[in-house]
């Protein structure tokens, strides 16, 4: 029997996809598809802040010196230095930072040169392009995060759940909203517990780590430092982490025979010249580069509280809620106490029956931990979160305060919560999955909705009250220490740069020496006893004794509180 022919079509493909691998690239699709609508959406619809300010300011080349102090200034004026500079370069961005910041520069670096892919019709740099790198920068951690849990823990599920973790994590979309520099931490904190989790497998294979992964892992390591500092708890908390493990190698090695016993040794000398090498690049970088009094005013808002018991316990409780929000966020910031209660109570109801699968998959984890990275990266974890608390408590300085700095291990949690919820048959029950992806999409639009992890400064709801309030010419005061204050009369003066009566507006920067100076009421009242028309002045974060010859209080109304600014209205009316 003459069997037919079978036609081959001219699009058959010449390769096949395996199955796997299409589910892979199908899901991973999926992911950054949804993890850039949820970075991207309603990207410039929160207020600009001071440390965005700052990241604006430096990354452009310019100086916060260009805006005068203890002078009456316009809009204008006060916003000079977000103005594009096309001429800035590498090495004055560096001695900006170094001479009037606190932060290392490569971000900034990164910035400048973002910048200048784009074309720059207005005259001050778009907040679109700014928040933009960080929000991309979020998105390469979703397929990263995926190749550190697969290299982890060989296992594609696991893999698959962090990926999915990382993408809708509120904490990871908040960072990801600002024009800062932690979505670049994030990404470089996962490279470099990458490469500690393959020297671990290594050396328990029995095998020389090669030269190339120390060489990668000592740039990686010094590329974080140099993005921000606190990346040293992250190289601390790997340092602690490796010790640990290989103390618990050598006390074996009577298990062990003399040509494994040389390996560790070999492996180990490697890794005590990359510490060397590290450690002497961080020191030279702090003893040659940084001046003496490098960053000191810079400290005074994390400085710790100690004036009641509830002031001394809240670091662990801000810690707490760091760890929580890096899964879940629902809208308990809103406005509306109804919605308040029940996000609330939604997530007390989702933590309860998350936590205790958490810590069952961790220990059923711990069991099957082959190489033993399960332990170093818990090790990791707790170790800094300790150093937390350290420098909260013993150097005085609540670092908890800012969430953001958890940065140095939020994708350790991350993994961990993966590898737990995959060993504790979670996935065997539809529910449990449907339940996780609800939580995280609603977290994540409670975060991209300004619904959680609200912008502390809100000039958004401050203007509408100055200009429903003010019949007059308008002078907004503050007293001046550091950038800090420039940044908060920056985010009010961003919202008035389009208004239509813009030209009425001024500002006054009065410096003082420290708060409660009365230097700043004198300057104030010079500045303003030779009017020669009715004033409405505003005094926002205006920290100095109030005595004001020729003004009077607006006292007719209570005015709202606003995050960020305490602000009075006085009527002020020319000497006769």
């Amino acid at each position: 029997m003459i069997k037919p022919i079978k036609k081959k079509l001219f699009f058959s493909p010449k390769f096949d996809i395996p199955k796997t691998q299409f589910y892979l690239l199908f899901f991973l699709g999926f992911c950054l598809i949804l993890g850039t609508i949820l970075r991207f959406t309603l990207l410039i619809s929160k207020p600009i802040w001071t440390d965005e300010f700052a990241t604006l300011v430096f990354s452009l080349g310019n100086s916060y010196n260009s805006v005068p102090i203890n002078e009456i200034i316009t809009i204008d004026q006060l916003l000079k230095p977000l103005e594009y500079n096309p001429d800035a370069n590498i090495r004055e961005i560096a001695s900006l930072l170094i001479n009037e910041d606190n932060h290392p520069p490569l971000y900034f670096v990164l910035a400048n040169l973002w910048y200048k892919l784009f074309s720059h019709p207005h005259k001050y740099l778009s907040l679109t392009i700014a928040r933009s790198l960080p929000a991309l920068l979020s998105l390469l951690s979703i397929p990263t995060i995926y190749y550190l849990a697969k290299i982890s823990f060989l296992s594609r599920q696991n893999a698959y759940l962090a990926t999915w973790l990382m993408t809708v994590s509120p904490y990871s979309i908040y960072l990801a909203q600002e024009a800062r520099h932690y979505s670049l931490g994030i990404l470089l904190v996962m490279a470099s517990i990458c490469c500690l989790v393959i020297v671990i497998k290594l050396q328990s294979q029995l095998k020389v780590i090669p030269f190339w992964l120390f060489f990668l892992w000592g740039i990686i390591n010094v590329l974080g430092f140099l993005t921000h500092y606190f990346f040293l708890i992250t190289l601390v908390s790997e340092a602690i982490a490796l010790v640990i493990y290989y103390f618990n190698l050598i006390r074996k090695k009577n298990k062990y025979n003399s040509a494994y016993l040389v390996k560790i040794r070999h492996n180990l000398i490697k890794l005590g010249w990359l510490a060397i090498a590290i450690f002497l690049i961080i020191i030279c970088w702090f003893v040659f580069i940084i001046p003496q009094d490098y960053g000191n005013d810079m400290t005074s808002w994390i400085e710790s509280d100690k004036s009641s018991f509830l002031a001394i316990i809240s670091p662990v409780f801000q810690l707490i809620a760091t760890l929580i929000t890096m899964v879940s966020l629902l809208p308990v910031e809103s406005t509306y106490l109804p919605l308040v209660i029940v996000s609330g109570l939604m997530m007390i109801l989702f933590f309860i029956w998350l936590l205790p699968q958490v810590f069952t998959g961790i220990k059923l984890a711990l069991r099957k931990d082959k190489f033993k990275i399960i332990q170093s990266l818990l090790i990791f974890c707790l170790t800094s979160i300790t150093i937390f608390l350290l420098i909260t408590y013993g150097l005085n300085l609540d670092i908890t305060r800012g969430a953001r700095y958890s940065f140095v291990y939020f994708p350790v949690v991350i993994l961990l919560v993966a590898i737990s919820l995959s060993n504790n048959q979670f996935f065997s029950q539809p529910k449990n999955i449907l339940i996780l992806a609800c939580m995280g999409l609603l977290s994540s639009v409670t975060v991209t909705s300004n619904l959680g992890y609200q912008k502390y400064y809100r000039p958004d709801l401050l203007i509408p009250i100055i200009n429903h309030n003010s019949e007059h010419n308008i002078l907004i005061a503050t007293t001046h220490q550091t950038l800090v204050q420039t940044g908060e009369m920056m985010g009010i003066a961003w919202q008035l740069k389009d208004h239509k009566n813009s030209a009425k507006i001024k500002f006054l920067l009065a410096h003082q020496n420290y708060q409660n100076d009365p230097k700043a009421t004198l300057i104030l009242q010079e500045k303003i006893k030779n009017i020669d028309s009715p004033l409405d002045l505003w005094l926002v974060n205006f920290y100095a004794p109030i005595k004001l010859n020729n003004c009077f209080v607006n006292n007719f109304k209570k005015f709202p509180s606003i995050d960020g600014y305490n602000y009075d209205s006085y009527r002020c009316f020319p000497l006769k």
